[in-house]
């Protein structure tokens, strides 16, 4: 007679956050002056770079970010494939990381998971 409301998970805020969170710690680690590309872009101009399918390059890459209205926000000027290529070099790899670390505890606390077991463990089950 009740029907249950499921309420959808929102699963990507939260990651957003976190990696917003993570780019803002490094960004006054690493960026000595102010700068157009700041941490937060870069990470979601290489994640976006690995997860294309026909392995674009940083031009097409660069184009898609800038024709996305979500990042119209953060109101960016338009940067050449070497200027970011430059800025890549510089950020400190340790960002990766610091962002896997806080978002499989971020998981963890999220998902309660059971017996003990860390999401690695289960990420192996499932993978074997």
């Amino acid at each position: 007679m009740f029907k249950n409301k499921v309420t959808p998970v929102d699963f990507w805020s939260p990651i957003a956050l976190i990696i917003k969170s993570a780019c803002n710690d490094f960004d006054n680690i690493w960026i000595k002056r102010k700068r157009i590309i700041d941490t937060h872009l870069l990470i979601i101009f290489i994640l976006k770079l690995v997860m294309s399918k026909n392995k674009q390059g940083y031009s097409s890459v660069l184009a898609e970010l800038w024709e996305n209205e979500a990042l119209w926000s953060l109101k960016l000027a338009p940067v050449s494939a070497s200027t970011v290529c430059e800025a890549r070099q510089k950020m400190p790899e340790d960002i990766f990381t610091t962002i896997n670390q806080e978002l499989i505890a971020h998981q963890e606390k999220q998902y309660h998971l059971h017996y003990g077991m860390s999401i690695e463990c289960l990420v192996s089950m499932v993978v074997k």
